[in-house]
């Protein structure tokens, strides 16, 4: 599924928009994050939820944060 989010939202509602669209009943919901993998010699990392997502810029070859 692809989904658009606004850059200037906080992660944690980016992430609230996502479990809300899964068909799924999830256990311990709030164990759940974005997660920025690794690229480029960077390591991999969650991002905070209390920043935005244009504070994460995505180079154009780099993976896609994801739920995990």
């Amino acid at each position: 599924k692809c989904m658009k989010f606004n850059v200037e939202s906080p992660i944690w509602l980016s992430k609230q928009r996502i479990l809300c669209t899964l068909n799924q009943s999830l256990k311990d919901v709030l164990n759940y994050g974005l997660f920025q993998p690794a690229y480029n010699g960077k390591a991999g990392k969650f991002l905070d939820e209390q920043r935005t997502l244009k504070e994460y810029p995505l180079p154009a070859i780099s993976p896609v944060p994801y739920l995990e």
